[in-house]
């Protein structure tokens, strides 16, 4: 936060889960914050409730994140083991993570190491 009071970074550099955070302490929704700072946040407007909601409002927010190959194929591969990797906001979490190095796991082994290693501080609920 402070970064973004200060000017060193952009709000739409920021990582998902920052937002969303973001979002929550001001009690708004992604979509209303997109709106208030008139940055593209490549969210859109959705009829239905999202884990990204945060008021009351009747438009939902949904911010649109890719899921990469790696993390899908290891859906497939270890999701019979690990049913969680299977679920679309479990695969979300993993992939809004910022890296240190800036690589993350690439590969399906790779994906399935980096979940069991964070999977304690994953949450797999609706």
């Amino acid at each position: 936060m402070s970064h973004l009071e200060a000017g060193t970074i952009e709000l739409g550099s920021i990582a998902a889960s920052r937002l969303v955070a973001l979002a929550r302490a001001l009690k708004w929704t992604l979509l209303e914050l997109q709106e208030a700072t008139g940055i593209d946040l490549a969210i859109e407007s959705t009829e239905s409730t999202t884990p990204t909601e945060v008021s009351p409002s009747t438009e939902r927010a949904r911010v649109q994140i890719e899921i990469p190959e790696g993390l899908l194929e290891a859906a497939e591969k270890y999701g019979r083991t690990f049913p969680a990797l299977r679920k679309r906001r479990v695969q979300e979490q993993l992939s809004s993570a910022r890296f240190f190095d800036g690589v993350g796991p690439q590969t399906a082994e790779e994906w399935r190491d980096y979940y069991t290693s964070v999977s304690r501080w994953i949450s797999d609920k609706d």
